[in-house]
């Protein structure tokens, strides 16, 4: 959802699909520097509240504080709301969304300088036995999304590892589910069927239609439609 202006308020706040509301404002942090910080809450006050106590905690310290006794739950947290503070929209949503339901109830608990690559694999392996409703069936969860899932967590714990927050893990080692790669169909395949048939000199009986030489051409080359239009036009 896109950013609104508190009207003379000096912040900027967003409702979250999860139901909770970020503020966003910027600040004269002790030291010289000017940052933008942000809190979530459950009502745009709670969130404006939860600012500016952070604020004062900041300048009551003299600096920003970073805990160095994260668990995997607070730094998740931590690394989207004040560190990933470039993502927009839908993808914010979709990491909160990964971390809450998925992340956070498999691995929250773990102090993150204790986090192992086989409490991650352990993870992995169950969010891949999960099922989902898909059109009113049971499906179970893709690869493509059980990677997807897992992509941001990765992001976090590299910038932890580099920011000294934890042991090194080579998250490479991960035994992630392979994505087969596929071509997508340009069009329904009984038509597809009819144009390589034509080709085939399989309907002979059939006067030739140039309807079927511009998706022959799509077929052959991989281009778009309107790139074929141009030139069937010349």
């Amino acid at each position: 959802m896109a950013n609104k202006n508190g009207k003379n308020k000096g912040y900027t706040y967003r409702y979250n699909n999860s139901g909770t509301v970020t503020c966003r404002a910027y600040f004269d942090i002790p030291g010289g520097n000017r940052k933008q910080l942000s809190a979530t809450g459950k009502t745009e006050q709670d969130s404006n509240n939860k600012l500016k106590v952070k604020y004062a905690e900041i300048c009551k310290n003299g600096k920003i504080i970073v805990s160095s006794g994260f668990t995997v739950k607070s730094w998740v947290r931590y690394w989207l709301n004040e560190i990933k503070t470039d993502l927009k929209g839908n993808t914010r949503d979709s990491y909160y969304s990964y971390f809450e339901n998925h992340i956070i109830p498999l691995l929250g608990n773990i102090k993150l300088k204790n986090l192992s690559l086989s409490q991650i694999q352990s993870a992995v392996n169950k969010v891949k036995e999960l099922e989902i409703i898909r059109s009113g069936k049971k499906q179970k969860i893709t690869g493509k999304t059980v990677k997807e899932i897992f992509a941001p967590f990765k992001q976090a714990l590299y910038f932890a590892m580099n920011d000294n927050k934890m042991n090194y893990i080579n998250l490479n080692m991960l035994n992630m589910p392979t994505v087969k790669k596929g071509t997508r169909d340009i069009r329904a395949k009984d038509e597809a069927q009819i144009v390589a048939d034509y080709f085939a000199n399989k309907i002979p009986n059939n006067s030739f239609n140039l309807y079927y030489a511009p998706i022959a051409v799509m077929d052959a080359r991989g281009i778009r439609p309107e790139e074929c239009r141009r030139i069937t036009m010349v």
